[in-house]
């Protein structure tokens, strides 16, 4: 069976919030961040992908009002975006709402939560002003009213 990220044209995929998973298995979000566009466009640095990733798992568990119902949230190996996993669905609006907060929050900080050798494995990669950069460019992205939610597929 070809998984269903597979089935998807990465030529023409746009960043937006995609539901992957079927009603009754666990709900798999693909928050899609930089269009991959065939790999001519840069992907995210892997310290700023470490950086959200800390951010992101910090906020989104702590803030969003479905966070009893994540279960991960994790960088794509791509560089592209992250996966949020989830028991329920919740409608690409919400969570783009609680992204856009999460963009805020790195906006705010003066330093990575749990960056330090006893809370994290590789502390040294991550980079805090390119996190707030790519943070700045999200915003404008997901607090918009057409967030793609629909995959180009081929």
């Amino acid at each position: 069976m070809t998984p269903t990220s597979f089935l998807i044209d990465h030529t023409k995929l746009l960043p937006g919030i995609y539901l992957q998973a079927e009603p009754g298995k666990v709900y798999t979000y693909d928050l899609r961040f930089k269009a991959p566009k065939g790999c001519t466009t840069p992907a995210i640095k892997p310290e700023v992908m470490h950086t959200f990733e800390h951010c992101l798992a910090s906020h989104l568990r702590g803030e969003a009002s479905f966070s009893d119902n994540i279960m991960y949230v994790g960088p794509m190996g791509c560089c592209t975006g992250f996966y949020l996993l989830m028991n329920k669905e919740v409608e690409a609006k919400e969570i783009a709402k609680y992204l856009c907060g999460a963009f805020n929050y790195i906006l705010s900080l003066d330093e990575i939560p749990a960056a330090n050798a006893e809370q994290c494995g590789n502390h040294l990669l991550n980079d805090l002003t390119a996190a707030k950069e790519l943070s700045k460019e999200l915003l404008e992205l997901f607090s918009a009213d057409n967030i793609n939610t629909t995959y180009p597929v081929m």
